[in-house]
């Protein structure tokens, strides 16, 4: 990786990450992680002109991590003259009142 970074922000760690990343062509684009040094790869489904979604389950709680995006045609995807991609994901504490038991609240 270089010393460029297209920094994505945070997300929690349970719900899809929305990159802002426009896919460029259809196909499957390969988000490849570099994670302490070992790596490991997302396949995403994109569709030319919508935003490349990674779902929810893909990544661990509270990381940074630091990416390249290779779409369909084999080339890695750049946004001002930078392939270089990080977020972070962190823990989520929003109670899920819909799904809990909410009389421990009460």
């Amino acid at each position: 990786m270089s010393c460029c970074n297209n920094y994505l922000g945070k997300f929690a760690h349970n719900e899809d990450i929305n990159t802002g990343v426009i896919a460029n062509a259809n196909g499957v684009f390969v988000f490849k992680f570099d994670y302490l040094g070992n790596e490991f790869n997302i396949n995403v489904d994109g569709v030319d002109g919508e935003e490349l979604v990674i779902p929810f389950g893909e990544l661990n709680e509270n990381f940074t991590y630091h990416f390249t995006i290779e779409d369909p045609n084999g080339d890695n995807i750049e946004i001002y003259d930078c392939e270089d991609f990080s977020l972070k994901t962190i823990i989520n504490l929003t109670p899920c009142l819909d799904v809990c038991d909410t009389s421990v609240y009460l």
